[in-house]
């Protein structure tokens, strides 16, 4: 009755009766007999349009509580029926979730379901659009709805939600097991000399238009078998085009180019330069080449181009020839009171690789074919004193001892800290201790001692260095400063838990493993050292301008313990008969973690978790079996 109370109380009965009313006051009086002629069909017109109304009227009121006919929900016919009905009837015909999608590439089926994509339909919202059809508009409208749904049904898709990832995976799925991707040509080096391998096209799965099925499946409730949309896929270069380049490639790649810095020459082989080389063949990279800066080839129709592959050189510059021409600039603290410095002697200008300039040169000579590059260098400058490269204050120092320590291991560590000592860290730089200390062969001076190599204590250049970049360790962790690479040794080492806690060490070995710190403050950094021939300590410090961050290490927590295995004797013909050398130290193996808190008042600057995994270890004896 509410409904029917609301319609009534509606604009269409009062909307009637001023119609009519207008409609009258254009009929002419009685007395015109012209007038009376054209007053008989405005009578049966009003008479008409009155019925209408009233019949619409009537309508509205049939289909007050319910869905007008001719209404459709995903192809389910609602029209007629009540909100419930409705409802009740697209909850039986709606697709369940366990409903496959089914797609084929001709032979494989590639299937999922409504429940995987995690497909949820909204009826809800469905039916409320279904309702108002007919309703939510003004009259003339709402008749026309009414009257056309009568004749022509009107589909109304569901609302629905879907979980992205998992479409995602599933059309990654099918591209995985389906595209054949297209093969470019390119140029390969064999014993025959410089060949082409031969290009071909591809056909490929077209994943917008497959993620657009799915989604108009899941709409439409179309659960039919579909066939998978694929694309031809053109390669980027053909053998053709390699063809018209080839013997400028070949002129280009062997001929002997050599890299040259002071008293270091680097020969580039045909393979290095050929992976230096870009080969391009769209208009929009010829277009751009104009533009590089560099040097380039270009075939004389302009279809192909060969130049430097920018990306693949500068990562070769950066990995290979930068830290061969590369030297930390290094400084020296001549005073300081109470931890402050009060002077500081800059001593050295460190160099680096100049990169723009050594790619336009290298650029230049490889499409001149010259024989030689020298790779430029740069200066760092500083011209300032303490203060102005904000080496202010110790921030933080690491100690470590090395009683006990054969005299080539003493030798090893500390000509390692002589050389790490005096390093300048800009702002956002980052510390390589193996670029600090440079490198460490007997040639650099490093005596023979015990190394840990592929899982073994050997003999080895640089044993007991590895003291030194432990101790720098430590003091980088008391520093708060952002540990970048560090590597725990393959076993627990006693000279390292004399006077720590176990986990507090890092393990170097050029050129594989690294320690290095990041420079995240606004100024300088000075890393120093200096050792303590009486008490056999080595310390770092390090100096800066603090910036109120504080540190918090907890204890280190061992589990997984092992006990180490049964000592090992062998048999040595250098070592006289009765004599015995242990050579291997036994140690327990063991998983050790701590975490390290760095904090500025109370905001937490960073939290780090630095895990060991220690081998068990055995100790190992030689016995000597020399008779003379």
């Amino acid at each position: 009755m509410d409904k029917i109370d609301s319609i009534l109380d509606s604009n269409v009965i009062k909307q009637t009766k001023n119609y009519i009313e207008e409609l009258e006051s254009l009929v002419p009086s009685k007395s015109d007999r012209f007038k009376f002629k054209i007053r008989v069909p405005l009578n049966i017109t009003l008479l008409t349009i009155t019925l209408v109304l009233l019949l619409h009227t009537a309508y509205i009121l049939y289909y007050s509580d319910k869905i007008i006919p001719g209404i459709k929900i995903a192809n389910v016919s609602v029209g007629g029926l009540t909100y419930d009905l409705a409802k009740s009837k697209l909850q039986d015909n709606i697709a369940k979730g366990d409903t496959e999608l089914v797609f084929t590439n001709g032979i494989d089926l590639h299937v999922t379901s409504l429940d995987k994509l995690g497909v949820t339909y909204n009826l809800d919202a469905a039916l409320l659009d279904a309702f108002n059809k007919g309703r939510s508009a003004g009259i003339i409208s709402n008749f026309y709805t009414g009257f056309r749904t009568l004749f022509v049904s009107s589909n109304i898709e569901l609302a629905y939600t879907y979980n992205s990832g998992s479409l995602d995976s599933f059309i990654s799925s099918i591209t995985g097991a389906n595209n054949h991707s297209s093969k470019d040509a390119t140029f390969v080096i064999r014993e025959t000399g410089l060949e082409i391998t031969s290009s071909a096209e591809g056909l490929v799965v077209d994943s917008p238009k497959l993620r657009e099925q799915v989604l108009e499946k899941i709409k439409t409730q179309d659960f039919t078998l579909q066939t998978l949309p694929v694309k031809e896929e053109r390669p980027n270069a053909y053998t053709q085009d390699l063809l018209l380049i080839k013997d400028v490639v070949a002129q280009i790649i062997y001929n002997p180019l050599t890299l040259d810095h002071k008293d270091t020459q680097i020969t580039l082989k045909p393979e290095l330069i050929l992976s230096f080389l870009n080969v391009s063949t769209s208009s929009y990279e010829l277009s751009q080449l104009d533009h590089s800066g560099f040097m380039y080839y270009q075939t004389p129709d302009k279809r192909v181009a060969v130049s430097l592959n920018y990306p693949v050189f500068k990562n070769y510059a950066q990995t290979t020839i930068a830290p061969k021409v590369f030297t930390s600039p290094r400084a020296k603290v001549k005073a300081t009171k109470d931890g402050k410095v009060e002077s500081l002697e800059v001593t050295k200008q460190g160099q680096d690789l100049d990169l723009e300039k050594f790619t336009y040169d290298f650029s230049q000579a490889l499409f001149k074919f010259k024989d030689t590059v020298t790779i430029p260098t740069k200066q760092f400058s500083f011209d300032g004193d303490a203060k102005s490269l904000g080496i202010k204050e110790r921030l933080a120092r690491g100690d470590s001892t090395y009683r006990g320590s054969a005299l080539s291991r003493e030798h090893n560590l500390l000509l390692a800290a002589e050389r790490a000592d005096g390093v300048l860290v800009p702002p956002n730089g980052i510390y390589s201790f193996n670029e600090a200390v440079g490198d460490i062969s007997a040639e650099t001076g490093y005596d023979s001692a015990f190394i840990i190599n592929n899982g073994q204590t050997v003999l080895g250049s640089g044993g007991g260095v590895c003291q030194t970049s432990t101790t720098l360790f430590r003091a980088v962790l008391n520093s708060g400063l952002p540990v970048v690479s560090r590597n725990a040794h393959a076993y627990r080492v006693r000279y390292y838990e004399l006077d720590s806690a176990v986990g507090f060490d890092a393990a170097i070995f050029q050129p594989t493993l690294d320690f290095k710190f990041k420079n995240d403050t606004k100024d300088y950094i000075l890393v120093t050292a200096f050792h303590d021939t009486e008490s056999k300590t080595l310390h770092f410090d390090i100096y800066g301008t603090p910036d109120g961050r504080t540190v918090q290490i907890t204890e280190p927590v061992q589990t997984n313990v092992t006990a180490p295995p049964e000592p090992v004797y062998k048999d040595d013909p250098t070592l006289a008969k009765g004599v015995t050398k242990q050579v291997e130290w036994a140690a327990w193996g063991s998983t050790v973690s701590f975490a390290r808190t760095v904090k500025r008042g109370d905001e937490v600057l960073s939290t780090d978790t630095y895990t060991s995994r220690y081998q068990p270890w055995q100790a190992v004896y030689l016995v000597g079996t020399k008779t003379n």
